[in-house]
């Protein structure tokens, strides 16, 4: 499967996302603008400044960099796209981003319809869903100097947020304007975007409000004169005094350039046949956000805006596009499932589907009831368990379930219908409390020891439970419940310096903890047999999350000294050695593992935590 590369190239400021790896029809002349259209195309710098998604295999000047791979002793090929966190260079974001669609042209025939359906589908169950929400992060001011160039997200506080859209502001299907073509250039589009505008009701200059320009099959360019190979791209145009009218995106008709824009890029056959819509299209929505006005200058302000862009000149999608270790993946929208990119989050220096949100100092929990359903928990700020629930395609928001601890919790589910939490007491006892879906959640339940970390907990079968968690002695200990009691704590030895992990699958429990040699420690237990502790090496700063995707073939997940996410595996036979998944993070991950595949969530340097699909 070939997965689209969306690589943005600045070309004297154009920033676009890009295709036409096949070869393009030759350009029309420029049309002359509507009578009454109240704009200029060219930006007081004589150039576009158009942002595009770069098509797959695409090799012109200006490819984002690659950053180094922080492994010692060699650099191969990063895992993200270009080069290091994204910083402030001006401008606002959009606040309170409304999004409307201009279907441009006949969009009557063959697959058309269903397109229209499907992006329209798409672009209003993003309203309520967490996939935006890393965003927020990003901040932006209309006040030159506000807020400093080159700024971090630790710059954000007390300044406007980048928001998420809400439902479908607006849809029509335009037949009335001059129909697009094959070669329409830039200022044909700009102008049906700006009627577009007028037809929604929306002031010009109205820096929130996003018009999506889609032509349908056979009647897109992929290769607009200004902007270049483009599977899309986002922008701006001014009003004839200088000031900004009308913020757009173009989204040509993806399946006609096949996979260089990301057709079956996730779902083979018909069923991938729109995948490259909602790919494209969420890329250009992610962009647009923390960046409306890239590129600009307002000669009315004389005012730079460059938005959040990194020092190869990526915006927060391109930094994650068409990636192999954080691909593209199928993402439940309500009752609705897309297959969408992620989107960089400084606060993990990496690249995240969704973000929870919410406030917390220490690590996460997550306990899968079913292939469509997770249940995540986070240790507040005010030191109670938080809860936030996913069903129905939707994350619930999160909840206090009070309490107190010092740790991070942990949490299992042996089945559906079935969650059973622990943490660290005030008093340092293990706490437990339970939830079915019929009674809810339970009282909280002490079950005694002396601990001085937060437990790790498993299940090997239905109705059955092994914790764990570091003594006063810092020994790992260990406690079971078989079905109808809850055994004694035993000693597994060891000298355990962080928080354990657990993972068991049928007939085997396998715990982790970081030694006070800083590397990765690992005891398992056969039947009824443990073996010997055994070193995985590595250095880490946090503790462990494992998971078992494969039956008896554990993989441990942990923050290394250099705040990057490191995995190894087992196969069976031997583990596979230590390698890097990058990222910058201070907490300990939570790994789970679905039928769909590996999910990390890891609370980042803004204190929300992130949900990561991890590829291969």
């Amino acid at each position: 499967m070939l997965v689209v590369s969306l690589r943005r190239l600045l070309v004297a400021g154009v920033a676009v996302l890009a295709a036409g790896v096949t070869a393009v029809p030759a350009q029309a002349a420029a049309p002359a603008a509507r009578p009454g259209a109240a704009h200029v195309f060219v930006k007081p710098s004589g150039k576009s400044t158009a942002h595009p998604l770069r098509p797959a295999g695409f090799k012109g000047a200006g490819a984002p960099s690659r950053a180094a791979s922080p492994a010692a002793g060699k650099a191969p090929t990063a895992l993200t796209n270009g080069s290091g966190q994204l910083t402030y260079n001006g401008g606002f974001v959009q606040t309170a981003p409304r999004i409307f669609l201009d279907f441009w042209g006949d969009w009557s025939t063959g697959n058309q319809p269903a397109g229209m359906s499907y992006v329209t589908t798409f672009v209003d169950d993003l309203a309520g869903s967490a996939y935006l929400t890393t965003g927020t992060q990003y901040c932006g001011s209309d006040q030159p100097g506000d807020i400093p160039i080159g700024s971090t997200i630790a710059a954000c506080g007390g300044h406007s947020r980048a928001g998420v859209p809400g439902r479908l502001a607006g849809s029509f299907n335009d037949t009335a304007n001059a129909a697009p073509t094959a070669t329409s250039n830039e200022l044909a589009i700009s102008n049906e975007a700006d009627a577009a505008r007028a037809h929604f009701g929306v002031t010009a200059g109205d820096e929130n409000s996003l018009i999506i320009v889609l032509p349908p099959s056979g009647l897109s360019n992929f290769d607009v004169p200004e902007v270049g190979p483009a599977c899309g791209f986002h922008d701006w145009d001014l009003t004839t005094s200088g000031t900004l009218q009308t913020v757009f995106a173009y989204i040509p008709w993806a399946p006609d350039e096949g996979a260089a824009c990301a057709t079956n890029a996730v779902n083979a056959g018909p069923a991938g046949l729109l995948d490259g819509m909602s790919i494209v299209t969420g890329h250009e929505i992610a962009e647009a956000i923390t960046d409306p006005l890239v590129g600009a200058f307002l000669s009315n302000t004389n005012q730079p805006f460059f938005g959040w862009v990194d020092a190869a000149g990526l915006e927060n999608a391109d930094k994650c596009q068409g990636l192999t270790t954080w691909p593209a993946r199928n993402v439940a929208f309500g009752a609705a499932t897309f297959p969408v990119q992620p989107a960089w989050t400084d606060a993990g220096a990496t690249c995240a589907m969704e973000g929870l949100g919410g406030v917390s100092n220490a690590h996460a929990a997550v306990a899968v009831q079913t292939a469509s359903q997770r249940d995540a928990f986070v240790r507040g700020i005010d030191g109670a368990v938080w809860w936030q629930s996913f069903a129905g395609g939707r994350w619930s928001g999160w909840s206090s379930l009070g309490g107190f601890t010092a740790n991070g919790p942990g949490a299992v589910a042996w089945g559906a219908n079935r969650l059973d939490l622990f943490v660290r007491g005030s008093d340092n006892a293990l706490w437990h409390r339970p939830w079915t879906n019929t009674t809810g959640w339970g009282g909280w339940q002490p079950l005694g020891g002396i601990l001085i970390s937060g437990p790790a907990v498993a299940s090997i079968q239905v109705n059955n439970l092994d914790v764990v968690a570091v003594g006063r002695d810092n020994a790992l200990w260990h406690i079971q419940w078989n079905g109808s009691t809850w055994g004694s704590w035993e000693s597994l030895g060891g000298i355990i310096t962080t928080d354990p992990g657990a993972i068991a699958t049928s007939g085997r429990l396998d715990v982790f903890g970081r030694g006070n040699d800083l590397a990765m420690w690992h005891r398992v237990r056969t039947g009824t047999t443990w073996g010997a502790w055994e070193s995985l090496g590595g250095g880490f700063g946090t503790g462990p999350s494992a998971v078992s995707p494969t039956s008896g073939q554990p993989q441990v997940f942990a923050i290394g000294l250099d705040s990057a996410i490191w995995r190894d595996s087992f196969n069976g036979t031997t583990w596979s050695g230590w390698t890097s998944l990058e990222g910058s993070w201070q907490l300990a991950p939570a790994a789970i593992a679905t039928s769909a595949g590996v999910e990390i969530f890891d609370v980042g340097s803004d204190g929300s935590t992130d949900r990561l699909l991890l590829g291969t």
